[in-house]
């Protein structure tokens, strides 16, 4: 099953609720999304993609936020990935696409230790009445 533009833009444009997106911390299903925000900003380099999500596991809340540039989107971009305001080390933001799933993956590395959180949602119309 392929991907409608709609769904595609819908995603992109940051439009699905953070209680829409399903949580995968290092491959187990677990936490709940408290915000989910990916934009699209024209900058005259050309384009970035600002992500800013959180997720909330026993209590305590986690925030995870890039600012990738055009030339960064997908593996071994360049992106530079916060952690409750901490830069991390080893870190990868992937964009994908499992109809009709879309989701954004952070990786990176938590001392040595190689860390995954991704944060997947279905790929509907959100608009109102839709």
């Amino acid at each position: 099953m392929g991907l409608s533009l709609r769904q595609i833009v819908t995603f992109l444009s940051g439009h699905i609720p953070p209680d829409a997106h399903r949580v995968f911390i290092d491959g187990e299903e677990k936490g709940k999304c408290t915000r989910a925000s990916f934009r699209t900003v024209v900058v005259l380099s050309g384009l970035e993609f600002p992500v800013d999500y959180a997720y909330e596991l026993d209590g305590a809340t986690t925030t995870l936020s890039s600012r990738m540039r055009i030339q960064g989107l997908g593996a071994g971009g360049r992106e530079q990935i916060k952690v409750n305001g901490k830069d991390v080390t080893g870190d990868d933001v992937v964009i994908g696409f499992e109809a009709p799933n879309a989701y954004v993956e952070f990786r990176f590395k938590d001392g040595e230790t190689p860390r995954s959180v991704k944060f997947v949602a279905p790929l509907k119309d959100y608009s109102p009445g839709g």
